[in-house]
């Protein structure tokens, strides 16, 4: 939420007798505070749900597959002595370090990022 948010929202919220908008009890600004924290949680909610629906199942029912996301072909980009994802020539997926020599390997993928 940037200042500008802040603002409008303080406009909508506080009803002052003054036009100065000067002071502000500590129970409203308590209340504003949880109003504000109720906006950003409802937004950082939507944004997870939206993030958890980026996969469906596979017609064998035996993986959940990302809907956005690729296996990147391996070439001489392909990044060396890294944990990746590995994609085998039998359509295994498998963590570890990609090496040229590796015949087998015919995709990756970076890892997944943890969400803070």
């Amino acid at each position: 939420m940037n200042k500008d948010e802040i603002q409008t929202e303080f406009d909508r919220f506080f009803d002052f007798q003054t036009p100065d908008k000067l002071n502000v009890t500590s129970v409203s600004a308590k209340l504003f505070a949880e109003h504000i924290a109720d906006i950003v949680a409802t937004r950082i909610n939507g944004a997870l749900q939206h993030r958890r629906m980026n996969y469906t199942i596979n017609t064998t029912k035996t993986a959940a597959v990302a809907t956005d996301n690729y296996w990147l072909p391996v070439d001489e980009n392909t990044p060396r002595g890294v944990k990746v994802l590995l994609l085998t020539q039998g359509d295994i997926a498998t963590i570890g370090q990609y090496h040229p020599d590796a015949s087998w390997v015919i995709a990756w993928c970076p890892l997944p990022r943890k969400m803070k």
